[in-house]
């Protein structure tokens, strides 16, 4: 028989946070004023938090990029 067993994790703060999580806690509670809670639970796992803000951050400058470009073609 299956046992499933429910984990919970309290969202870390910057003061709680490890170094590298605390650092990224910063620079999110710069750019939009305060710390997500989905970005406060993912501080439990420093790789997770790190990985998922730089994939985040590529995918924004790569939208940018390409909502640049698709000005470009249309004045062209």
């Amino acid at each position: 028989m299956n046992t499933i067993k429910k984990v919970s994790l309290a969202p870390k703060t910057i003061e709680t946070a490890n170094t590298l999580s605390s650092s990224i806690l910063e620079t999110s509670k710069k750019r939009a004023g305060m710390i997500a809670n989905m970005y406060g639970t993912m501080a439990n796992n420093d790789a997770l938090l790190d990985a998922y803000t730089y994939a985040y951050d590529s995918f924004r400058k790569m939208q940018v990029l390409l909502h640049k470009n698709r000005k470009l073609y249309f004045y062209l």
